[in-house]
């Protein structure tokens, strides 16, 4: 059963009390073959039974538990929300984090996703997948998507984020044919896996990163998201995303005045040139013998404050 309000404000006082000024930096980050980010740890924990509607309170004490000890940066200063779309992605949770960029707005917003096993052994299940219930069993990793994406509106209750409204950008309206409907269109979007690499090969292009970009399809910098352009972190911490977050706002900025002929200043385009630069990826292995890779050299909390440091 979904969370209500009275749980959902208990878990949101726990992530502004016991992760206030936890800046603990994880490992390397890891991509799988299905290219979704995770963070692999040296230990085990268990990973609870997960009901077919959505994590119930157990379920998130327990996440929480895991985040404290290992990622506790990854979510400090975030909010848990009560919903998440579309309703395909029931099983995740979903922590955001609002911020202010000259007169723009901008949603810091980390998925978990809790039902997806990466894997597992079947020495470490230790109880099977029952009616609506994930199996419980021992993990070493974490999988996510984190991402900032520009919005128009927060909606609040208590002062906790409830709902967002994205900055929706044309480029992504245009994918529907002129025959659609606006409801075909919703239903696409909340229900199916839009396809819209091809922008994100365009971003590239429009954000001068070319041949540079090592990761390529990997991961890209620039993804599709609610029908905006977000910026796809593969290392969520604070340090990282407020470093990046000046540098996307002058880039967003520009590319919504005029993104056919949008040029970056001389300054924009050396940043991104260095941050996309800063991306080394190698082959991993994996127990399940698909392609896993792993970043020895990233954007981390390092590399901006050595940027930050050259700039003074």
């Amino acid at each position: 059963m979904p969370l209500t309000l009275d749980e959902i404000s208990l878990i949101n006082k726990r992530l502004a009390s016991d992760f206030e000024g936890q800046l603990i930096q994880a490992g390397p980050p890891r991509v799988d073959t299905f290219r979704l980010p995770y963070a692999k740890f040296d230990g085990f924990f268990t990973m609870p039974a997960v009901p077919l509607d959505g994590p119930d309170l157990a379920v998130c004490q327990q996440i929480l538990d895991c985040l404290q000890q290992r990622l506790p940066a990854w979510v400090a200063g975030t909010n848990l929300l009560p919903e998440v779309r579309p309703v395909r992605d029931a099983r995740q949770l979903h922590f955001v984090q609002e911020y202010q960029a000259d007169e723009n707005k901008y949603l810091y917003i980390l998925r978990l996703h809790l039902d997806y096993m990466g894997g597992a052994t079947p020495g470490e299940i230790l109880q099977e997948a029952r009616q609506d219930l994930t199996p419980i069993y021992h993990s070493d990793r974490l999988y996510y998507q984190a991402r900032i994406l520009p919005i128009k509106r927060v909606e609040r209750h208590d002062g906790w984020i409830v709902d967002f409204e994205a900055d929706q950008i044309k480029e992504t309206l245009f994918e529907v044919s002129s025959n659609d409907t606006q409801r075909d269109l919703w239903s696409s979007v909340l229900f199916d896996d839009v396809d819209f690499s091809h922008l994100q090969d365009k971003f590239l292009d429009y954000f001068k990163f070319g041949s540079q970009w090592q990761p390529g399809r990997l991961f890209y910098p620039f993804v599709v998201d609610s029908l905006t352009l977000g910026l796809n972190l593969l290392d969520p911490h604070p340090i990282c995303r407020e470093s990046l977050l000046p540098n996307f706002n002058a880039a967003y900025t520009a590319f919504k005045s005029n993104p056919p002929e949008w040029n970056p200043a001389a300054a924009q385009q050396q940043f991104w040139s260095e941050y996309a630069s800063a991306f080394n990826k190698q082959l991993a292995p994996a127990r399940s013998g698909n392609p896993h890779w792993i970043f020895e050299n990233w954007p981390n909390r390092a590399w901006f404050e050595e940027q930050g440091a050259a700039s003074r």
